[in-house]
């Protein structure tokens, strides 16, 4: 509401009232040589969000305040040869309030424009007048020496007191977030952390690129298969935490658009984190063997389609650990990415399918393309088993694990699309003792590899497999139960000492066997990490059971006695063969 006071007493004394809005922006005008009879109204828009006075009228006599009760939003002058002289000044009041200016001004003493009608001490709303004053009448300055100094003073006493409450205000919120800066700057900066080995023994590394002449890679014929094969094994426990590379060729991977974006997509924004080694492995490369055993049980190890052998870190490492051999096979091809020592760098490929392809032609394609995939990941297993047994054989002293791998115990272990060439691999090769397959099913079809042969597994299988609701299975109802026939036939002519173990933990899912739950820490749906070190533990204890059951003939675990709210088990078979 704007508004104005023309009460006559005042008006008659030459007194304006204003009454003043909770913030106001007064633009006072002084002329220059008009001499000032009466001032007259003033509008005010009234606006709590913001309130400004866009004018003061100046008039040359008391008859024209009448003419110009109500102001548009510009400033009106009286007369021709008025002229003005602007000054700007803020000021602001937490409650409404009514400032009062006495006329005639004096020339000669400036007494009524310096004083106010009542009091006679300096107050701070009259800061504008006293300005104004000194700038109109420079001869009058020194008579007020005294209200200078009492101004000098006040401004003294009112900084010292305006920074004091500041400091009040503002040092609790300032000092909160300054602490919750520090003990968020830790979290913000922290890397995810792979789970130490529970064993005893250290972790060395060292990777070799094998070729193997007799065949020739599938999706390029014109070269033969050619392999990056890491050995993982035992060494002398360190001394502190070893903190060693994650993935090889991180950076060199990271340069190339299309593999980064690839990497990106496989773990997340914590990639990065990867290729600086924040995120970091507990390997050593080409470490000493440890000489505790005078030989080591060896696991061959097949990741799945578009990942890496490398993340599988943790379930890697906790084996080696535990004093077995791992030979992680990067499969050229399915690999998300393969780099050899010459700098070339594979990408993952794929068959392109031909154009005008009919639904029926192209999952016909599909399945021969997925048939020949496993083929060829089950005979990339074959080989590494011979290579490793004939370098341990006859291999140079380069060759770190000489004369120390038993041919004996072998066992092949894989994670989905892994997890079907290591079983394709068993049921062609009976050098192989064990077989671990980690959440393989090829939901609707099969749990297990089939071919025209028909062969059956010639070892133990651990098929360890994530619960899956049937929402989250492919295919339709029909199919699932029909798969649920046909995994059932295939377990149940399964060597004897197999093993399906089903985990209903929560936050189980098939990504729980790898890496991935662990480097996305809790971010976009993956598992809180405390779910995910509970479902790793519980991984851990069942693949090193079935491992030391049949590869190292230890039978003091009873991890497979019973199922649990956590784990249904279900064994086949009554004895390990001998």
């Amino acid at each position: 509401m704007n508004e104005s006071v023309h009460h006559p007493h005042l008006q008659r004394q030459g007194i304006l009232l204003v009454i003043q809005p909770r913030t106001a922006v007064i633009m006072l005008r002084a002329a220059s040589r008009v001499n000032v009879a009466a001032v007259g109204s003033i509008y005010v828009p009234a606006n709590r969000t913001g309130h400004l006075i866009h004018g003061l009228a100046v008039f040359r006599s008391r008859q024209s305040r009448v003419a110009n009760h109500h102001l548009p939003p510009r400033i009106h002058e009286s007369g021709p040869r008025a002229t003005v002289r602007p000054l700007l000044l803020a000021l602001r009041w937490r409650d409404h309030r009514c400032f009062f200016l006495k006329r005639p001004y004096d020339r000669t003493s400036g007494a009524a424009s310096t004083k106010h009608p009542s009091l006679s001490q300096f107050r701070l709303q009259r800061c504008p007048f006293y300005l104004v004053r000194l700038l109109r009448f420079p001869r009058t300055r020194d008579s007020i020496q005294p209200l200078m100094a009492k101004l000098s003073s006040f401004v003294s006493r009112l900084s010292r007191s305006f920074l004091l409450l500041l400091f009040a205000l503002f040092l609790p919120s300032v000092w909160q977030s300054a602490a919750q800066a520090v003990n968020s700057a830790p979290a913000a900066v922290l890397a995810p952390r792979l789970p130490a080995p529970s064993g005893n023994y250290g972790i060395g590394r060292a990777g070799f690129d094998w070729t193997d002449a007799k065949r020739h890679d599938r999706l390029d014929p014109e070269h033969p298969r050619e392999l990056m094969v890491y050995l993982w094994y035992p060494t002398t426990p360190p001394h502190a935490e070893a903190k060693g590379v994650y993935l090889p060729g991180a950076k060199q991977m990271n340069a190339n658009p299309e593999i980064q974006s690839r990497m990106r997509d496989e773990f997340g924004a914590n990639w990065p984190l990867i290729v600086s080694g924040d995120i970091y492995s507990h390997a050593v490369e080409h470490a000493p063997l440890a000489d505790a055993e005078a030989q080591w049980p060896l696991v061959i190890f097949s990741h799945g389609n578009g990942s890496t052998s490398f993340a599988y870190t943790w379930l890697i490492e906790d084996l080696v650990s535990h004093g077995y051999v791992v030979a992680a096979i990067q499969h050229t091809g399915t690999a998300i990415a393969v780099q050899f020592p010459d700098g070339r760098l594979v990408p993952h490929r794929e068959l392109p399918m031909p154009a005008n392809t009919s639904p029926a032609e192209r999952m016909q394609k599909q399945i021969e393309s997925i048939s020949a995939g496993i083929s060829e990941g089950a005979d990339d297993v074959r080989f590494v088993l011979d290579h490793v047994t004939e370098l341990s054989k006859t291999g140079d002293q380069q060759f770190p694990l000489k004369g120390k791998i038993d041919s004996s115990r072998v066992a092949a272990m894989g994670h989905s699309a892994g997890a079907e060439f290591s079983a394709r691999a068993c049921q062609l090769d009976k050098r192989l003792k064990a077989c671990v397959d980690l959440d393989g099913a090829m939901v609707p079809f099969a749990a297990l590899p089939i071919y025209p042969d028909h062969p059956s597994m010639n070892q133990p299988l651990l098929f360890l497999e994530a619960y899956h609701p049937e929402s989250q299975m492919g295919g339709s109802h029909t199919q699932h139960e029909d798969f649920l026939k046909v995994k059932q036939k295939q377990l149940q002519e399964c060597f004897p000492g197999s093993y399906d173990v089903i985990i209903k933990t929560p936050g189980i899912a098939h990504p729980s066997f790898s890496d991935i739950p662990v480097i996305f820490n809790g971010e976009d749906g993956y598992p809180a990490p405390e779910l995910v070190s509970h479902n790793i533990l519980l991984i851990e204890k069942f693949v090193r059971a079935f491992l030391d059951k049949n590869l190292k003939n230890a039978h003091n675990s009873h991890a497979f006695d019973s199922s649990t709210p956590e784990a249904e088990i279900t064994p086949y078979g009554a004895a390990v063969p001998q």
